[in-house]
């Protein structure tokens, strides 16, 4: 996204006046911004006058404020729910403080609040226009200046019409070039920021990631507070991406699959209609994807989070071992049986808990045999269900039993291929071609060596 540096006045929500867009107790400061850094407001002045923010009968705000803004260019800005990061006193006056704020969304060309709807959103991600797969479009007709997308795709789900718009670059000296591609999303009814970032930029920006083989990041999202979109009602959002990192091109040979591999309709309907079934499959293991920096053994962690998440979701008949009648009376016959020693209180707490709920192998078995033709022959699953269910015995019960973090680097390539099975099958991926990108993936385990 687009990096921003302006100077301009800033008041807080409520301190907007009937007849003044601009109140008094506006504060002049400083607006930055880059997806590295995030969002930074420094202002030259104080919202609260001198200790009050410190007083604890003052009506401060302590949480997360919307501050209002206007530009020295005249532009109307938003900052929703940042938080103030530090205040100080000058040595020379003491009547003079600063403050800063940070995080937060800046919502540009207007003033708007949380609950703020829009009827539109495009948006779109890097290394999509490569990810596409396609190397040339041409736009009807014969323009000077850029009039639509070239060639779209496109799906009506329930709730909105999603678009994936591909222009021609009409700057290129060669005739066909792909220009901008990106995503708009009309919904039926006009959604908050939010909503769009939590049903469509998150779930769109996984699949992609999926695709590609590797994170990709939002680079633009625009929001159309009129109902069809028009120019004028148009406003820009930008926000703390997590784990944002800078990302090179990508070669669309080398990614799992592109848009060419894939219906388009089918995929995106059903990645939607999973990701908000099944949405902690999706946050535990794309988490992983998007923080590079994480330990191994939480990778690993995360990934077996996903799995039990899913199975829960996709096998509801198989989360009780036996009937409740049935196992209280053997739960109930057991503990009369058993003597009151130490442990008595704790296997009665077992007995009331995860006792009678299928065992880890069990689950990744159901979840195995429902995808096993997406597995490759090189992925002997009894053998490496078995390394799985170990490795995670040991991390989850911090057994004294050590573990290399080469052993666990390779069990966290087995438990991924396993999530890969089940994401890749989500996607409505080929088999055939589901077995060539996991076998890929499998054989990284030979790469993997002890450093001494």
């Amino acid at each position: 996204m687009d990096s921003i540096d302006v100077g301009g006045k800033w008041w807080l929500e409520e301190m907007d006046e009937e007849d003044e867009l601009v109140p008094d107790e506006a504060v002049a400061g400083t607006l930055t911004y880059s997806p590295v850094h995030g969002v930074e407001l420094e202002l030259l002045g104080s919202f609260y006058r001198m200790f009050e923010r410190h007083d604890d009968n003052a009506e401060t705000e302590d949480g997360p404020v919307n501050i209002f803004g206007v530009t020295t260019e005249g532009e109307y800005v938003t900052i929703l729910n940042c938080m103030c990061s530090g205040d100080s006193m000058s040595t020379r006056d003491i009547s003079f403080t600063t403050e800063s704020y940070e995080k937060g969304t800046v919502i540009r060309r207007g003033l708007v609040d949380t609950d703020s709807k829009y009827w539109e959103c495009s948006f779109s991600f890097n290394n999509l226009a490569t990810w596409t797969g396609i190397r040339s479009v041409t736009t009807p007709g014969d323009h000077d200046i850029d009039v639509g997308p070239a060639v779209t795709e496109s799906l009506s789900t329930d709730d909105a019409d999603i678009i994936l718009n591909m222009h021609e670059d009409m700057s290129s000296a060669f005739d066909g070039r792909l220009g901008r591609v990106y995503f708009t999303v009309y919904p039926d009814e006009p959604l908050t920021y939010s909503e769009y970032l939590s049903d469509y930029v998150r779930p769109l920006q996984n699949l992609v990631t999926l695709g590609v083989g590797e994170a990709v990041f939002p680079t633009f999202l625009n929001l159309y507070s009129a109902r069809f979109g028009h120019h004028d009602s148009k406003h820009s959002a930008h926000w703390d991406v997590p784990y944002y990192r800078e990302q090179d091109d990508a070669n669309s040979l080398q990614m799992n699959f592109t848009l060419q591999d894939v219906e388009f309709k089918k995929v995106v309907g059903q990645w939607l209609e999973s990701s908000s079934k099944v949405g902690r499959l999706h946050d535990n293991y794309f988490g992983t994807r998007y923080n590079d920096s994480m330990f191994v053994n939480t990778q690993f962690m995360s990934m077996m989070f996903a799995l039990e998440a899913y199975h829960r979701r996709a096998f509801p008949d198989r989360q009780k071992t036996m009937s409740k009648s049935v196992y209280r009376r053997f739960r109930e016959s057991t503990l009369e049986q058993m003597p009151k020693v130490a442990v008595w209180e704790r296997a009665r707490d077992l007995f009331r808990s995860i006792v009678n709920e299928p065992s880890i192998g069990d689950r990744l078995l159901d979840i195995t045999s429902r995808h096993e033709e997406m597995f490759p022959e090189s992925y002997d699953i009894d053998s490496n269900l078995s390394t799985i269910k170990s490795v995670r015995h040991n991390i989850a019960h911090s057994l004294p039993e050590e573990l290399s973090t080469t052993d666990i680097a390779r069990a966290e390539i087995l438990v991924r291929i396993v999530v890969l099975a089940v994401l890749l099958e989500t996607a409505g991926i080929d088999r055939e071609k589901g077995r060539e990108i996991l076998d890929n993936k499998y054989s990284r385990i030979d790469g993997i060596i002890e450093l001494s």
